[in-house]
């Protein structure tokens, strides 16, 4: 693992020096809070068999500040595992597409205060009247 202090300097180099082209980043090592939005190509190479994770190391290249299109490749080698990944990801986003077609959008994009409360079996304090 790289230590804070070398990832800062190894991402401010990447970022300013025109000698540098290249940044290698693995998903556990890019999902801790890095924002790449001065990164024009995003090359994945790795499969992961939850597709919201490769969703997020692309999501980084497009981040506020981004100034130029993103270009987007993903490798795989037929007839071997990372295929055989690939296959159930498409089918898995298929399947997330279809019911979202299906049935729109989601009427609340998160848990009331009284829900999250729920989920530990407490209750949330009332709420005080502001006068």
């Amino acid at each position: 693992r790289i230590a804070a202090g070398r990832r800062h300097q190894a991402l401010e180099r990447f970022r300013n020096d025109d000698d540098c082209r290249l940044l290698l980043i693995t998903y556990g090592a890019g999902g801790v809070g890095l924002n790449l939005q001065f990164a024009s190509y995003v090359f994945l190479f790795d499969r992961w068999w939850n597709p919201a994770v490769e969703d997020q190391a692309i999501n980084r290249a497009h981040r506020i500040g981004q100034k130029e299109p993103v270009f987007v490749r993903r490798f795989v080698t037929q007839g071997t595992i990372e295929g055989r990944i690939a296959e159930v990801l498409e089918r898995k986003r298929q399947v997330f597409n279809e019911l979202i077609e299906q049935n729109g959008s989601p009427p609340a994009l998160g848990l009331t205060e009284e829900e999250i409360f729920g989920l530990f079996d407490i209750q949330a304090r009332p709420k005080r009247n502001a006068a």
